[in-house]
């Protein structure tokens, strides 16, 4: 391997079973974004922790956790995504909480600012996805603003839309309004091209690995436990 590479591990924890991992998780988010991370009551409840819906994903550099995201994974008929709970003024979402069977949202996203540059976003969300198809998710969603589209276009991921219009929400901010946008990312179980060189669906499949990536002109070396 690459002397000059950064080396990361990034690994999948299922939150019943890794309360270590969960409470790492929220000290790091809670630290980084205290006061304008969008989902920053709902990870400061810390009621996830015992939630069979939760599941995560976290990246260690030098033995210390620098970023992470969470899985909500829908069981049964009812559900409350986690968009619900940030969302302010909202559109009318009965087909969206209608259709959670077997669905799945990405949220709480964060990373350290030592890490700011590397392309950590994307990393992390690309084994968010890798982690859904393990579970066997048919739909992940995952809310976007703006600045953070390119990224999730290089994933496979897609507007949701209703009424031919793109699935939009006002979240609050700091002090300001912005709008973010549904996306999702739709499991066809490796039936279509693209599909099979999307990078989620290639990690999912060989979940357990170490491997050189470059992202963002950045030299990573990766251990990846995605289970």
């Amino acid at each position: 391997m690459a002397k000059d590479s950064l080396k990361l591990k990034i690994r999948s924890f299922e939150a019943v079973v890794d309360l270590g991992s969960c409470l790492s998780f929220a000290e790091g988010y809670i630290n980084v974004l205290a006061g304008h991370g969008i989902n920053i009551v709902y990870v400061n409840r810390y009621d996830w922790c015992t939630s069979p819906n939760i599941f995560g994903i976290i990246a260690e550099y030098n033995e210390k956790v620098v970023g992470g995201i969470l899985l909500y994974k829908c069981k049964g008929d009812e559900c409350v995504f986690p968009f619900n709970e940030i969302a302010l003024l909202k559109d009318d979402k009965s087909n969206i909480d209608s259709d959670c069977e077997n669905s799945a949202e990405l949220f709480a996203l964060w990373h350290s600012k030592e890490t700011s540059g590397w392309g950590l976003s994307y990393l992390l969300i690309k084994a968010g996805i890798a982690l859904s198809l393990r579970l066997g998710i048919e739909k992940t969603m995952y809310l976007v603003a703006d600045y953070n589209s390119r990224m999730i276009d290089k994933l496979g991921l897609e507007p949701v839309r209703k009424n031919e219009k793109n699935v939009t929400f006002d979240i609050k901010v700091m002090s300001m309004i912005e709008k973010a946008h549904l996306y999702q990312f739709l499991n066809q179980n490796g039936l279509s091209e693209n599909m099979n060189l999307n990078p989620s669906y290639t990690l999912s499949k060989e979940p357990k690995h170490t491997v050189i990536e470059y992202v963002l002109g950045n030299q990573f070396e990766i251990e990846y436990n995605i289970q």
